[in-house]
């Protein structure tokens, strides 16, 4: 785990090196809680490169960066982890013993700014090439590490976390409204845009090259819509599947300390931790048991615990458990003054207990489950798909789980989106306008709306088999999911850990569009989804987690912390609204705010909240 910074001046000079040496220190010390273990810095005629490292595997304090090419003019700093170590040392004809930073200097001299392409893993990095005059930068395919860039006619200057940059007094601190009100119907994905104006993240699978007089942005890596596998038989693609997810949780292993896993108690996390157990039975990974870590809710529906000690109890494991109805406080809407990025959100206040017994106890790696549901999930265009196949079958089959009253309904609607998009927008004028959004107001309803369009326009143009497979590989590349990713990252970096994500290993996903779509989800049988995921995964998880039909829904809680915890302080955060002053959202807010609210926005509501609090950091006085 490591923080990086870079910096480029548009014209070179003594004053301005001096200037860039300020500025790249100044990056360091606002996000050094990225790294206790090493400091490195090169500052360089045009350029500089800073890194801060927190050690989580073999190598990394071998040397501290930057690194040099061997003898060339080129300089890199990376936040990597690389999972096709192997591949690229016979490829590059190297010695073993090289560090993942090495592997990617090494690539980009044979490669150049084809390497990334050849990198599995996660990654973001930063080289700087004396002899082209620019930096290369890339972010990983899946885009679990992150890169936010700010350029200007002075320089280019990139960073690991976005609120780094705002350490060069030249770099303006300024809310992006749109992307805010985006955030807060839950249409952000920081795919580009951030909450901050002027302030871009790289895309997942994307690099950069930036020389004094240009800025080229481009995909190294898209999710082939029209790759398909050449198995048909269930039992040989349920073995790819494993074998593929048994290389995912073995490459992130590579750890100096034992290893955390947060089990929820659903089949995904479950499948982490099974796996992790049983890879370190056979000799890979610390030798140390791993802990689960658990968070628990006794009492409530969405509470799953049974689940998690079924886990636990087959693989024989420890298990840190956190109880945040039981701690108010732990959960109470407030900033984090040392770290203004850092977002409030109550379901995201619960881990940061749990992470700090971690660190206590040595744990320097967290492997996660987060859910492939990004690539294994019902789309809505399953309807429209089997008329266009002609599987009339699975449309019988699908009309007999609805309600008798509902199934044409349930038909029909699933078949608009065969509907041609002209005519679809054409009818649309007709129809009466739908209802204004609860919580925006009229002006940032209407532009989160033009986005959605733009978005959906974006995902239709793709060039896929299938409707269902457009939409996996449009929200693999541009999904909510990416900030998630990031606000994880620096949750853990400030408690010193590293968190992986298991299922989001570049082979994972190709493997999962490459195949059948009624395999990604289409319920058969027992009318359970993700079916090739739930047979690849037995014996690694208790049959009672892996029969599992029903998912919690936390909406509850979250209504719990906002409305009976804390009421009174959410209320407070409304009286005097950053984000009615700035036009977001409507002034009624705090009449919303109340435990007989329209609880079918209570998500809106909750992210509200998180966003008032971002902007009263912000601006403390404003």
């Amino acid at each position: 785990m490591s923080g990086i910074v870079a910096v480029l001046d548009k014209c070179a000079g003594a004053e301005t090196r001096a200037e860039r040496a300020a500025v790249i220190s100044a990056m360091l010390d606002r996000m050094s809680y990225r790294g206790p273990d090493g400091r490195g810095v090169f500052n360089h005629a045009a350029g500089g490169l800073g890194q801060l490292i927190l050690e989580t595997m073999p190598g990394e304090l071998r040397a501290l960066p930057p690194l040099q090419a061997r003898g060339a003019p080129i300089w890199i700093v990376a936040d990597v982890r690389l999972d096709n170590r192997d591949d690229l040392i016979d490829s590059l004809d190297v010695t073993p013993n090289l560090t993942d930073t090495e592997l990617i200097v090494r690539a980009y001299e044979r490669w150049g700014q084809g390497c990334a392409a050849r990198l599995i893993g996660d990654f973001a990095f930063a080289i700087l090439d004396e002899r082209r005059h620019g930096i290369y930068c890339a972010r990983d395919a899946p885009g679990v590490k992150t890169l936010y860039y700010h350029v200007d006619r002075r320089r280019f200057r990139c960073a690991s976390d976005a609120d780094t940059l705002f350490a060069d007094d030249d770099v303006i601190c300024r809310p992006n409204l749109e992307s805010v009100a985006r955030f807060i119907v839950h249409d952000f994905s920081e795919c580009g845009d951030t909450l901050y104006e002027d302030v871009q993240a790289l895309p997942p699978g994307h690099d950069l090259w930036v020389t004094p007089d240009s800025l080229q942005v481009r995909a190294f890596w898209r999710p082939d819509p029209w790759r398909r596998l050449p198995i048909r038989n269930e039992g040989d693609l349920d073995a790819l599947f494993r074998e593929t997810f048994e290389k995912a949780v073995r490459a992130r292993l590579r750890s100096t300390t034992p290893v955390g896993m947060l089990v929820s108690g659903g089949v995904d996390s479950a499948a982490v931790a099974g796996q992790v157990e049983s890879l370190r039975r056979e000799g890979f990974g610390p030798l140390a048991k791993p802990t689960i870590l658990h968070v628990g809710y006794p009492g409530e529906s969405y509470d799953e615990r049974t689940y998690c000690a079924d886990v636990a109890k087959q693989w024989d494991l420890d298990t840190l458990e956190h109880r945040p109805l039981e701690q108010p406080d732990t959960t109470y809407p407030h900033g984090i003054a040392e770290h203004p990025a850092r977002l409030y959100d109550p379901r995201w206040s619960v881990f940061p207990p749990l992470l700090t017994q971690m660190r206590d106890a040595g744990v320097r790696v967290i492997l996660d489950g987060e859910s492939p549901d990004l690539y294994f999930r019902r789309t809505g265009y399953e309807v429209a798909d089997a008329v266009r196949g002609g599987h009339f079958d699975y449309l019988a089959a699908l009309a007999r789980r609805q309600p008798p009253g509902a199934r044409l309904g349930h038909i029909l609607n699933g078949l608009r989106p065969l509907i041609p998009r002209a005519v679809r927008l054409g009818s649309r004028r007709l129809r009466p306008k739908p209802p204004r959004d609860p919580v925006l107001t009229a002006h940032y309803d209407t532009r989160v709306r033009a986005w959605r369009d733009a978005w959906i326009a974006r995902i239709e143009a793709i060039d896929a088999p299938d409707l269902a497979t457009k939409l996996v590989c449009g929200e693999i590349q541009d999904s909510c999911t990416h900030h998630l990713f990031a606000l994880t990252g620096m949750t853990s970096a400030a408690h010193r850990l590293e968190t992986r994500h298991t299922w989001f290993d570049r082979r994972l996903i190709e493997l999962a569009v490459a195949m059948p779509h009624n395999q990604r989800w289409a319920p058969t049988g027992a009318w359970k989804p993700k079916p090739l995921l739930r047979r690849a995964v037995r014996g690694l998880v208790p049959e009672n987690v892996r029969q599992r039909r029903d998912a919690p829904e936390l909406s509850c809680y979250v209504q719990t912390v906002l409305f009976d915890h804390h009421l009174a302080a959410v209320r407070n955060l409304f009286e005097n609204s950053r984000l009615v002053a700035t036009g977001v959202i409507q002034p009624d807010i705090a009449d919303k705010m109340t435990p007989n609210g329209d609880i079918n926005h209570l998500g809106h509501l909750s992210r509200a909240v998180t966003m008032e609090i971002w902007l009263r950091q912000l601006s403390p006085r404003g």
